[in-house]
């Protein structure tokens, strides 16, 4: 009669295919972690297009909240000061505006006065994950308050045409009050 030998697994290839699984999920999770977030010193290539706003900075807005929700996938989100502060010529507007990383078009931000009139300032392509501090008018103003639209623009990375513009109506300071 023969006897069946049982074949016996060897515990030493168990723990090593076993800490190479556990080694391949981890790896696994990382590179899906790593891909879902943008790193913050980067502008993916999509938006790597010619005529980038040499004032643009790459990163969030300063001060800007971390961990905020991300909007839903076809909204155009920004941030701006709504009443910037320029000195007695103009210049240096601490306009703090951002094309949060979320988004999926890239942002040209030109500012109007409300009641009509030559535009005041006109952005370069702003990329998701870049943010302008300060800006100088095109047109000098005299010292006051002064009301202003200022026109966001949604433009395919693609095709570099028009999507959408977003109205916010933002308080101009010239000088000192």
């Amino acid at each position: 009669m023969k006897l069946r030998q049982r074949s016996r697994t060897n515990p030493i290839l168990i723990v090593l295919l076993s800490c190479i699984c556990i080694a391949l999920i981890g790896f696994g999770v990382y590179l899906f972690l790593h891909s879902a977030t943008q790193a913050p010193d980067t502008i993916l290539p999509i938006f790597q297009v010619e005529d980038l706003d040499p004032a643009a900075q790459i990163g969030s807005l300063p001060g800007s909240p971390r961990g905020e929700s991300e909007p839903a996938e076809d909204v155009f989100a920004y941030r701006i000061n709504s009443t910037p502060t320029f000195d007695d010529e103009g210049k240096n507007g601490n306009i703090l505006v951002e094309n949060p990383a979320s988004n999926q078009y890239l942002m040209v931000l030109e500012i109007a006065p409300a009641s009509g009139g030559a535009m005041l300032y006109q952005s370069k392509y702003i990329a998701p994950n870049q943010y302008i501090e300060s800006i100088d008018l095109a047109a000098s103003l005299d010292a006051g308050t002064y009301e202003a639209v200022a026109y966001l623009n949604a433009v395919d990375p693609q095709t570099l045409e028009l999507v959408g513009t977003l109205e916010c109506p933002i308080t101009i300071q010239i000088g000192k009050e």
